[in-house]
């Protein structure tokens, strides 16, 4: 028989596994595209900037470019519809010279001119060659012929996922282990009166009826404790009636045994000279009136 105590902790335990599965799961599978939904905001941020910057002048959008990519770490680029760089905010840009946009980007780009000069803002995750080089990326058209591309990459944000899931991982071991021991304790401070209410039951059925449970709680177990004791009284009570009953029976019997007694012996003498007279009658003995 499996007790309450140890169904009661292998449930947590269970519990306690299956909330952490759920939270590695989620930290592996939902962390990115979380952060991606909630990125889109300050991508839409900064192109709305750098777009009504654009339309002050070539310098305006340049300082806005560089303003931006400093105070939000992103990589902003100004590029034209063959895919060359006009503008960066990376550290190793020089104006005047010719660089291309990176090649899975460019081709993303170029696939997309149509979509782009139509005014549509694009935006989304992209892995990038060689694999594993994910980046967060928006590209709309600013200015007259020329597109915004605004990355981010997600390396960072995934090596602090993996980061956190070890955490996760490593505390919520300690947690279970914690939590199980926690229930254990619990259960069984939880099915001691349990157990003594099935003693005292126990200890009723072998009719051991002064057996009392000595709890003092107030909730269903006190209820039910309360409960055996009532039984245990009554049983007491009616098997002590039951046992003073047998004993008057016993001595009702006693005094009719003696009254059987007392009559069988002042019967039988009569009864022996009755018979005695009968037989001498039946043989004949009496021959006179007389004597008979």
């Amino acid at each position: 028989m499996i007790s309450i105590r140890a169904k009661l902790t292998f449930a947590a335990i269970v519990m306690l596994a299956a909330f952490l599965g759920l939270l590695l799961v989620s930290v592996r599978l939902l962390l990115e595209p979380y952060y991606v939904l909630r990125a889109r905001t300050p991508f839409l941020a900064a192109y709305e900037a750098v777009s009504r910057e654009s339309a002050r002048g070539p310098d305006a959008q340049r300082d806005a470019v560089f303003r931006i990519g400093a105070a939000t770490g992103y990589k902003l680029m100004i590029a034209d519809r063959s895919g060359m760089v006009r503008l960066s905010s990376a550290p190793e840009f020089r104006e005047g010279t010719r660089l291309e946009v990176p090649k899975d980007q460019r081709e993303y780009l170029l696939a997309r001119l149509s979509e782009l000069e139509q005014g549509r803002v694009l935006y989304g995750a992209m892995d990038r060659s060689p694999r594993g080089q994910a980046v967060v990326q928006l590209v709309a058209r600013v200015g007259g012929g020329d597109f915004l591309i605004v990355t981010q990459p997600l390396e960072q944000l995934r090596a602090s996922s993996a980061v956190a899931s070890r955490f996760f991982l490593l505390v919520g071991l300690g947690a279970l282990a914690a939590g199980a021991a926690a229930v254990l304790l619990l259960s069984g401070l939880a099915t001691r009166p349990i157990l003594d209410i099935t003693g005292v039951a126990a200890a009723i059925a072998r009719q051991e009826f002064a057996t009392r449970w000595r709890g003092r709680r107030s909730d269903e177990l006190g209820l039910l404790g309360g409960s055996i004791n009532t039984i245990a009284e009554r049983l007491s009570g009616v098997i002590a009636e039951l046992a003073a009953a047998n004993e008057r029976l016993r001595d009702e019997m006693r005094v009719q045994k003696r009254f059987l007694a007392s009559v069988s012996h002042d019967f039988r003498t009569p009864l022996g000279l009755i018979r005695g007279y009968a037989e001498s009658l039946a043989e004949g003995m009496a021959r006179t009136k007389r004597e008979r």
